[in-house]
């Protein structure tokens, strides 16, 4: 039994571990059209140092580092997940509206230095140390330091 169970892991763990293969390139044609679009719109002032696109068993992950040390990753649709600005700071346009307002108004002097995405939260992270939290709609929830 226990050989048999041997003879039938051992084929998934290979497929497994050659479906999960890191490809690093430059090639903005490797990145959905999506995320080609966002790093024109946005960044365009910016070389892209390298892509690194990191594929799992059931999605792929893209991250792409641009000359000036900014970082940014999207999903396998090519949306956004986090972006990290590290001599600038992260642009307001493309942070989702409520966000960008509630910053504006509440933080108008201070910088916005990484943003993430999740299915359920928008992370904010500020030049000052605060972290500030938002629902998926870009509606305040908290702030944590």
């Amino acid at each position: 039994m226990k050989r048999l169970f041997l003879y039938l892991l051992l084929p998934a763990v290979l497929l497994m571990s050659s479906c999960m293969d890191d490809v690093v390139t430059r090639d903005m044609a490797q990145l959905p059209e999506p995320a080609r679009q966002f790093v024109q719109k946005n960044f365009s002032q910016h070389h892209i140092s390298y892509i690194k696109i990191d594929r799992e068993l059931f999605s792929t992950e893209y991250k792409v580092v641009l000359t000036n040390g900014d970082e940014l990753e999207f999903d396998s649709d090519g949306e956004w997940k986090e972006v990290e600005c590290k001599r600038t700071s992260v642009p307001v346009v493309m942070m989702p509206q409520g966000v960008a307002r509630y910053l504006q108004d509440n933080f108008p002097t201070d910088s916005v230095e990484k943003i993430k995405r999740t299915s359920r939260t928008i992370e904010v992270e500020l030049n000052n140390g605060l972290e500030v939290i938002f629902d998926a709609d870009g509606n305040f929830k908290r702030m944590d330091d």
